[in-house]
């Protein structure tokens, strides 16, 4: 099986990505949902830490950037 976190983490950040590549909308509703509450804020950077897939990308606002 897995040795070390590193290599769970690898394996689940893997199968999330191809399941992203497979069906890119099918979180659609889940990421606009994080996405709104920001919309009355200023421009700014919103960090995708968690997928570092960048997947929210296509939901910010005009002059929000992912970094």
């Amino acid at each position: 099986m897995f040795d070390t976190y590193s290599e769970i983490f690898e394996k689940r950040a893997a199968d999330f990505h191809y399941a992203m590549r497979q069906c890119p909308g099918a979180r659609a509703v889940e990421f606009s949902a994080v996405i709104e509450p920001l919309r009355h804020l200023p421009a700014g950077l919103v960090c995708d830490m968690p997928s570092a897939g960048d997947y929210l990308a296509e939901y910010l606002c005009l002059g929000m950037t992912t970094g």
